[in-house]
């Protein structure tokens, strides 16, 4: 399965943590360039409502007016309206904008002395309306209200979205591609030791993977699994040398009692001699009997069971020993053979 591969994995998990990321990061920057934009209109329109104001007049009864001029740059993105203290309209020029209602809830809060901000209308239409109270004498004599257009704004977050829709896939496919082969590059080494690790038996333990890796967690690693093989063939080669001691050392037993066997058996014999034959026979045999709970012993040892205890040997003793064991042997093929030495 492609998914059981660590590879895989990590590239996926990447990939996941990433697109969440970036999705964030959108709706951050988003989110963000909205409140700007919207931030930045609601400016223009209080400094349009400041200059505005500056333009009104009054007639006779106190009513406020205004007489901007038809031809003005401005229209069709913003407009003006004028109110009355009954609420009456005015003064008009959203027309050329388009059909924009009339919030009576800002009015009313005009009307008692308080300035509101607001978005009204939908699509094309929509627009952003400042309305402030007009003071005279220190009378709320109407409201004015001042409008502008958020296409711009609209257009402006509508392209931003366009970009995400093709940047962060685009950047998401590219990362993920980059991901998976920088997990590539980090597992590679991984790789080698499978290999190497496939190639080894227990017939050839010589190899090891000396790999040039840095002191990272993979170089550890590396160098732990060529500390192990180094182990491992000690260990074989501790197995097969003991191995053939213990054929050596049990030859010797089994070659001397074959021996004392086929001279007893090369003519008839009276009782005795047959006794001094299983007696030389239950010596080997306890020879053997010795021989192999040393060589138990000697399995322990390097299986690490108990600590060695040192001493010292009677070498000469040994000798003479070990030529008890051969000399039937020796003088069935018609020689002696004699011992000198001590200490």
């Amino acid at each position: 399965m492609p998914f059981r591969s660590i590879r895989a994995r990590l590239t996926l998990w990447y990939a996941g943590i990433l697109a969440l990321l970036l999705i964030l990061f959108a709706a951050g920057i988003y989110l963000t360039m909205r409140r700007t934009l919207n931030d930045g209109l609601d400016d223009t329109l209080e400094n349009r409502s400041f200059l505005t104001r500056e333009l009104l007049v009054f007639d006779a009864n106190g009513r406020p007016s205004l007489d901007l001029a038809e031809n003005d740059p401005n229209r069709g993105e913003n407009f003006q309206r004028v109110f009355g203290a009954d609420g009456a309209i005015l003064f008009d020029n959203s027309r050329a904008f388009g059909d924009v209602a009339v919030d009576q809830t800002a009015l009313e809060r005009a009307f008692a002395g308080r300035s509101h901000d607001g978005t009204v209308g939908g699509g094309e239409g929509q627009a952003r309306i400042l309305t402030i109270p007009i003071e005279r004498e220190d009378q709320i004599v109407g409201a004015l209200q001042v409008g502008a257009s958020t296409a711009d704004v609209r257009d402006t977050l509508q392209m931003l979205l366009l970009v995400f829709a093709f940047a962060l896939p685009a950047a998401l496919v590219l990362a993920t591609g980059g991901g998976y082969w920088l997990s590539s590059r980090a597992l590679g080494p991984i790789d080698k030791i499978t290999r190497a690790a496939h190639e080894i038996s227990e017939r050839d333990l010589s190899r090891r993977l000396a790999l040039d890796l840095p002191d990272d967690e993979v170089g550890r690693l590396a160098r732990t699994f060529d500390g192990m093989i180094e182990r491992l063939d000690a260990a074989f080669q501790r197995q097969r040398q003991f191995t053939a001691d213990a054929s050596h050392e049990l030859r010797t037993p089994l070659t001397a009692i074959r021996g004392q066997i086929d001279v007893a058996l090369q003519r008839p014999r009276d009782p005795a001699a047959y006794q001094q034959v299983l007696a030389t026979i239950n010596v080997q045999v306890e020879r053997m009997t010795r021989l192999v709970g040393g060589l138990l012993m000697l399995a322990r040892t390097d299986a690490r069971a108990f600590a060695i205890e040192r001493e010292r040997v009677d070498i000469a003793g040994l000798v003479r020993s070990v030529a008890d064991q051969v000399r039937p042997l020796v003088e069935q093929k018609g020689f002696s053979l004699d011992v000198d030495g001590s200490g």
